[in-house]
């Protein structure tokens, strides 16, 4: 039975490599286009057509890979409960056993003492323990892999943001300069109304280069305006992409910590287990098992179902710390929808000015 649980995590370790190496593969090139925003080239001139499924996808793609390999991990956990029953039918006798038994109880308790002696139990829990360490390989790798993306999205984001405010500055400062043409050219309009000759050729000329500089400012606007639409696109991009790694990490880490203490608590107990059915001292039980049978089946089923309420409780109390973290996560949402919210008010009356020309009421 253990052995099929076996094959079966085996086949779950392979499905999850490759699902690593496909997301991993994936999230690379989508990388590389949101690094684009990052090199020398103007925002205007950069494709910035990002299909927002890609990166959905991506998120809802390592959600799945979170799940599977959280599975992995209560995979061992099913093992263990294997183990527990293997090694309580250990302690109870077989039917050859207790056939024997019915003609010589002495060959009877000869026959399990060596049957137990001789068991193949340390090869079951080096099994466990190397299927451990393979998994926790897995989450390792995959967590190094989340803490460089964590990394290089925050100085992407700190970049975008930085890079947004800088042509906010340059957007008000496009607007101060069409406020001051703007009343120039109409004071030329008016003396042109009433000039002749050389000076109406010579307004004529002065107000044409003003109307250069003017439409080549609102220009300039508008290119400045588009490219901070695509710098706040971005930067709601990174965001999510922060927070969707932030939760990955924590996840990834419970894991590891939950998967390192297992594999430690089992290696202690099964050893104290195989140990305690092959010294002598135990297998003395044995011999007297006609007086404390039952007392040895209780001990042994006590232990196993100790094993079983640890990896319960460290379960439960995984999960009761994910409340925490989730309330947390959502507090943390909540102020980034308020700030986005005020953003978006502030930056809409910066247009709505820009469109109508109304900067006084």
């Amino acid at each position: 039975m253990a052995r099929a649980k076996f094959d079966e995590l085996e086949r779950g370790i392979a499905q999850t490599r490759a699902q690593v190496q496909e997301i991993n593969s994936t999230q690379e090139k989508i990388d590389e286009r949101l690094g684009t925003v990052l090199g020398d080239s103007q925002m205007q001139t950069i494709d910035v057509n990002i299909d927002d499924q890609d990166f959905k996808a991506v998120v809802e793609n390592e959600d799945k890979l979170q799940g599977n390999i959280a599975s992995l991990v209560y995979g061992l956990d099913e093992i263990t409960q294997t183990f527990g029953s293997e090694f309580k039918s250990m302690s109870e006798s077989t039917f050859m056993e207790k056939l024997t038994g019915i003609f010589s109880r002495r060959r009877a308790e000869e026959m399990k003492t060596s049957r137990i002696r001789n068991a193949d139990i340390r090869s079951n829990l080096n099994n466990l323990i190397e299927k451990s360490e393979v998994i926790r390989g897995l989450l390792e790798e995959q967590l190094a892999v989340i803490d460089d993306r964590l990394d290089k999205s925050k100085t992407a984001q700190a970049d975008v943001l930085d890079r947004a405010q800088t042509t906010a500055r340059q957007i008000e400062e496009t607007d101060a300069q069409l406020d001051e043409l703007a009343p120039q050219i109409s004071a030329i309009d008016a003396k042109i109304a009433d000039a002749t000759g050389e000076e109406l050729k010579a307004l004529q000329a002065d107000r044409a280069e003003l109307a250069n500089t003017y439409n080549e400012a609102t220009a300039k606007k508008q290119e400045l305006v588009a490219t901070q639409q695509s710098f706040e696109r971005y930067g709601s991009i990174y965001a999510n992409y922060v927070e969707s790694l932030a939760k990955q990490k924590a996840a990834q880490q419970t894991l590891i910590s939950k998967l390192n203490i297992d594999t430690e608590q089992r290696t202690i107990m099964y050893d104290a287990l195989v140990e305690s059915l092959r010294t002598s001292a135990q297998q003395n039980i044995g011999h007297r098992i006609d007086d404390v049978g039952r007392e040895t089946d209780a001990q042994a089923e006590a232990m196993i179902t100790q094993i079983g309420i640890s990896s319960e409780n460290r379960i439960v109390s995984m999960m009761e710390a994910h409340e925490i973290y989730m309330k947390r996560t959502a507090d943390i949402r909540q102020k980034a929808d308020l700030a986005n919210a005020e953003f978006a008010r502030r930056f809409g009356k910066i247009v709505d000015q820009v469109e109508s020309g109304k900067y006084v009421e």
